[in-house]
């Protein structure tokens, strides 16, 4: 301050705490302030911005040292980790860790649908592989923060809903749903079904029909619903249920190029039988390690149980759940991993990908190929 020409600018945003108060100060030579003062904004800080100001400075530096002592702590340890996990770090004296990594895009998308907020720049040449990641200063939301960056760069298993990503099923199931509403005099279409699972709570095809003739004043219970929508798919007399249509979306040679990187298991509302028949059909018994259906949990889809229910099966602490529904994003984000949507065959891509980020979705995918981009 004894130098005529220097000014020292602070900020209470960083060791203060106070980001949201927008709020600094400067000081300097008395000749060189007041010049700044005429050329700023005559109110450029609100007066209870700055009484707030004030009073937190006047409240002293202890807490202010022990939170920077946090932070310290914090960034030494999410240097390390970064690196573990395969990212370069550059060494950093400020509140945040710049890194960089090929997968950048992917890992600043996958935590945002975790509801973790950190910054890339894709598109800025230069800047596509890095990432700067603020250190939050508390203890639950720092493991928070390394759970999900080990989930996004490192996961031991991918654990894959059924009905629209691995199955096409707008000929079967959705099928189904229609007809069977139609046996009680309900017309519905294609869109009404699209409609309802992009509003969420829909994905036991069961219950939403029962919903559907419920709804349309038509007296019937749960199980009688069931029964006719199970005729129509299982078929009955020689007659070949509406199953038979259903087709494997992604190839099986991808699916195992997938499983040669990582584990996969499953992760469905349909009844076990119908999971183990669909992939006994097409050959995947020896990619999925575990199959999770409707049976082997007490709470379904959008709870996350089924999702931790397939990676306690797998011994495995992090995972991505891939899904096609707004509910199977929210199981994900409930869950704690990163949500890959994929987009069934028979939905638009236009109309399901803002449902689908909103739910939590780290990425949109119109093919499951897309995975090989973001594994190690």
């Amino acid at each position: 301050l004894e130098n005529p020409n220097c000014v020292v600018v602070r900020t209470l945003s960083k060791a203060y705490g106070c980001a949201g108060l927008r709020c600094g100060y400067a000081m300097g030579d008395s000749g060189v302030i007041t010049t700044l003062r005429a050329a700023g904004n005559p109110f450029s800080v609100s007066g209870p911005t700055v009484e707030a100001a004030k009073r937190r400075i006047e409240s002293g530096d202890q807490d202010v040292l022990a939170y920077c002592e946090r932070i310290c702590d914090e960034r030494t340890k999410l240097e390390s980790i970064l690196r573990e996990l395969g990212c370069s770090v550059v060494e950093s004296r400020a509140n945040f860790v710049f890194c960089q990594t090929p997968r950048a895009a992917w890992v600043r998308d996958a935590l945002a649908g975790m509801g973790i907020a950190i910054r890339g720049w894709t598109g800025r040449p230069g800047f596509e592989e890095s990432l700067r990641i603020t250190l939050p200063g508390d203890e639950k939301k720092f493991a928070r923060l390394e759970s999900a960056l080990g989930a996004a760069l490192r996961p031991e298993a991918i654990i894959f809903d059924m009905d629209g990503v691995l199955a096409r099923v707008d000929g079967s199931y959705r099928a189904a749903i229609i007809a069977t509403a139609g046996s009680y005099g309900v017309k519905i279409n294609a869109d009404d079904i699209k409609r309802a699972k992009r509003e969420g709570n829909a994905n036991d095809d069961w219950q939403l029909t029962h919903r559907f003739v419920r709804e349309a004043g038509v007296s019937a219970t749960l199980e009688q619903v069931t029964e006719r929508f199970e005729l129509l798919y299982q078929g009955e007399d020689g007659v070949n249920g509406l199953k038979q249509t259903e087709t494997l979306i992604p190839r099986v040679g991808l699916m195992q190029e997938i499983a040669g990187k990582v584990r996969l298991g499953v992760a469905t509302g349909r009844p076990r039988r119908d999971a183990e028949e669909f992939v006994e059909r097409f050959g995947l018994q020896e990619v999925f390690e575990t199959l999770v259906c409707m049976e082997d949990t007490n709470r379904h889809k959008p709870d996350p149980e089924p999702v931790r229910e397939a990676m306690k099966r797998m011994y495995a602490s992090s995972a991505w759940y891939v899904g096609d529904t707004r509910d199977d994003m929210t199981a994900a984000r409930a869950a704690g991993v990163p949500g890959v949507a994929h987009v069934a065959p028979q939905d638009d891509v236009d109309e399901v990908t803002p449902v689908l980020l909103k739910a939590g979705a780290g990425r949109v995918v119109t093919d499951l190929e897309a995975l090989l981009e973001f594994l190690p």
